[in-house]
Parts: C-alpha cells; sequence; structure tokens
C-alpha cells in the first residue's frame, strides 16, 4: 500500500505520521520500520527499501520525506511505487509539491491521499480546547478565541503556549493569556489597520507605536498593511456565494486568516478600503522613490486614512443633524 501526505500544515502531518508510527511499533515492533530522507537517496537504495520483504517482521513501514526534489529518482517515482509489495505500506510526505511535476502525478496515485491544510477557526478552536484538556486544563470558548487571536494558526506556537499558561495555572484565562501571551506581527497589525478604517487616528498610532516597540521597521509594518488591506478587499470583493474557506483556497490564504478578515471586512465600506489600500501603494512609491522617508510617510499615512473616515462619518451625522 502506498499512502501520501502533503501540505502546508506541517503539525497535523507530522502528527498523524508519529501516530501511525507509533501504533506499527505496538504492534510489530520496530525491526519493520525505516524512514529515509527522499531528497538524498539513490534510485538504488530506495529501489532496495521499497521492493525489500519483511525480515524478522510480519511487515513493514516505510517512511519517505521530500523525494519530490530529488530530480535522478522522481522520474521512476510511479514505477516504483507500484512494486511494493502487499507486505509494505510505504508513507511518502511533502511539504511543498509543484502539482505539474511527473513526482506530483505519481504520488497523486498513491492508494491513499491526504493534503493537510491549516485548520478552519471552528476546528482550531475545538482543537485549542481538546489540546488544553488533554493537559489536564480547562478554558473556555472565548478565552480560547483570544488565545487564538493573539498567537494565530501556527499549532506549533499555540502548542507551546498552552503548555506555558497550563503550566502556569490550570485553569486558562483571559488575565493569564493576556500577561502571558504575546500578540503576533500579524494581530497587531490586524489591530492597526481596524482602528486606521475606523477613523480612530489615536488608537491606530499607539498600535503602530507598539509594533516599532517591537523592532519592526516602518517599512515591513507598511508591506503587512498592504497585506491585511489586500486580504480584506479580497473577502469583500468575493462573490456572495464564495464562503471565506472558498475564497482563501483560491487567493492562497489560510483559512484562518481569510475568516478574520471576512469578519473585518463586513464592518468596513468598499471605498474605505479602496482608497486605504492605493493610499498605501502610494506611499510605498513616496518611499521607494525617495520622496519620504520611512519614519515619516507610514505614520502620515495611518493619520490621514484615518483623519479621512473620521471626516466622513462626522459628516453624515453632521447631515442626519
Amino acid at each position: 500500500m502506498t499512502i501520501f501526505f502533503y501540505g502546508p500544515n506541517r503539525y497535523e502531518l507530522l502528527r498523524q505520521l508519529r501516530q501511525m508510527m507509533s501504533a506499527y511499533v505496538a504492534k510489530n515492533g520496530d525491526l519493520g520500520l525505516e524512514r529515509l530522507d527522499g531528497s538524498t537517496v539513490s534510485l538504488a537504495a530506495l529501489s532496495g527499501v521499497l521492493t525489500a520483504v519483511p525480515f524478522l517482521a510480519n511487515s513493514r513501514l516505510v517512511v519517505v520525506e521530500n523525494i519530490a526534489t530529488n530530480k535522478t529518482v522522481s522520474g521512476k517515482l510511479a514505477e516504483l511505487m507500484a512494486g511494493v509489495p502487499a507486505s509494505t505500506v510505504v508513507v511518502f510526505t511533502e511539504r511543498e509539491v509543484d502539482q505539474r511535476t511527473a513526482a506530483f502525478k505519481a504520488l497523486k496515485a498513491a492508494d491513499k491521499v491526504v493534503k493537510f491544510e491549516p485548520l478552519a477557526a471552528p476546528k482550531l478552536l475545538a482543537w485549542v480546547k481538546a489540546e488544553v484538556a488533554r493537559l489536564g486544563g480547562s478554558i473556555e470558548h472565548a478565552v480560547a478565541r483570544e488565545l487564538v487571536d493573539r498567537t494565530g494558526d501556527d499549532q506549533w506556537q499555540l502548542e507551546n503556549e498552552i503548555n506555558k499558561l497550563v503550566n502556569y495555572q490550570p485553569e486558562v484565562t483571559a488575565e493569564t493569556v493576556q500577561l502571558l501571551v504575546a500578540q503576533t506581527v500579524e494581530r497587531s497589525v490586524f489591530d492597526l489597520v481596524e482602528a486606521m478604517t475606523a477613523g480612530r487616528a489615536g488608537v491606530a498610532l499607539v498600535a503602530y507605536q507598539a509594533l516599532l516597540e517591537q523592532k519592526e521597521t516602518e517599512f515591513y509594518i507598511l508591506t503587512m498593511v498592504q497585506w491585511q488591506l489586500r486580504n480584506l478587499l479580497t473577502l469583500k470583493l468575493a462573490p456572495a456565494a464564495l464562503s471565506p474557506a472558498e475564497v482563501a483556497a483560491a487567493a492562497g490564504m489560510s483559512a484562518f486568516v481569510a475568516g478574520k478578515a471576512a469578519a473585518a471586512a463586513g464592518r468596513i465600506p468598499e471605498a474605505v478600503l479602496r482608497r486605504a489600500f492605493v493610499a498605501a501603494v502610494d506611499c510605498e512609491f513616496q518611499i521607494k522613490s525617495g520622496r519620504a522617508r520611512a519614519e515619516v510617510a507610514v505614520e502620515q499615512l495611518i493619520v490621514r486614512v484615518a483623519g479621512r473616515v473620521a471626516g466622513q462619518v462626522s459628516g453624515r451625522a453632521t447631515a442626519q443633524e
């Protein structure tokens, strides 16, 4: 049997692989278990391992990692996979694969193919709560959401934060999350953009200053602001028939990012997003062309966009009065 595991969610991929290997060793011992670095293995060596019959074991489990990068082997992969005996299970794992290659086409023809995508928000929150419970702790749904909002959808980092929180205090609360878990740059930029596009210049400048205190450069912050605005516009302009997850797949963003962007985009007028994005692109041009210094231009961008939004809101309120 041949199995192909691939995709960007390396955490879930490796967790599934570890479970498979542990179950195999518990049942059969480790004599039939073999793991190969596919990026460096020779054709002869790989062929020998895949076609070998069990010795001192009833079956064999072979794990081959990153075979698609091995140009000397990938062209023969379909032939090698066809020769795997019934006594052997071969698991091929890849992080990134060029789907145009012969290697990917061969691997996609495996008996079982699983693509590991980043978890969407509901599944990620369920995983956080299950992980806290596994460690003997407890966490409310709202607190789990706060943790994910601060950390993002990186399960490696979330696992570390959960261990830290439960070791500090088994009952994970909003207070302990705020005390022990630092916000990611992405979350800080998200807060900055939300405040900027809501006309709250003071709040946006505080968020901007916090990013500078984290040693982020002005130009990097601008790049992240553009990225966040682009995501918001993508979700805002997407056909209503498409879910955030479908938009994420089409646009190449994570389901978690798409979910947050979709919720925020619903609160921000399209015209505001368009003007803010154009202003951010123009700010980059001014900096790169030497017409403005980054430390001045980015701050002015924040104040200008927030000021325009605040002026529009004030103008509408006055007209209504």
